[in-house]
């Protein structure tokens, strides 16, 4: 009978996972990671390096700071939190519509200025992070995959909508229209 295996053991075998892909030619990596679409130079030469911070948008580690920012009263009304990890490699391909939405010189970001805030949740390293209650980010925001992101109404913390995956013909174009839909 095989082992439970548990998340550190997961996160440990997607991170030896994606160092393989980095020897192989881009064509032989995007097909092996799923790709349906050839993904653009400057995507494919960061899919696996490690995610850097993006400009005005707080990266999140712990669930304590996921409460503690929607708890401040200076947000829109609604705030947005990109799940992902830097192992995560579809997160690696949704990240330039992401940064279009989210960063402040981003090119869709002024059609929901003043309606979203946007937070991203880091699960790299989430097995060694927890808050003082014991929860962990990915617990507080139920993630069940990566990328995964959640909107939340920020006058009550609760979840109005959720896209999750990448599986979709053009996931980030989804998420645009999620929010249209729900802010308006």
């Amino acid at each position: 009978m095989e082992r439970a295996r548990t998340k550190p053991d997961l996160i440990a075998a997607n991170r030896r996972w994606t160092a393989s892909l980095s020897s192989m030619p881009d064509a032989d990596r995007q097909r092996v990671a799923g790709f349906a679409e050839p993904l653009t130079s400057e995507v494919a030469d960061g899919a696996l390096a490690s995610a850097d911070a993006f400009e005005g948008v707080p990266t999140l580690t712990v669930a304590s700071a996921l409460h503690a920012l929607l708890r401040q009263p200076s947000l829109p009304p609604f705030l947005c939190v990109w799940a992902t990890a830097e192992w995560c490699v579809p997160c690696k391909r949704l990240e330039p519509g992401w940064r279009g939405l989210a960063e402040p010189d981003g090119e869709s970001h002024e059609r929901l200025a003043g309606r979203v805030a946007f937070a991203v949740a880091d699960l790299t390293d989430e097995a060694a992070e927890s808050a003082c209650d014991g929860s962990t980010l990915s617990e507080a925001l139920r993630i069940q995959t990566l990328p995964t992101f959640v909107l939340f109404d920020t006058s009550t913390g609760a979840e109005v909508a959720r896209a999750e995956g990448a599986a979709h013909k053009r996931p980030a174009r989804r998420l645009y229209e999620m929010l249209q839909r729900t802010v308006g």
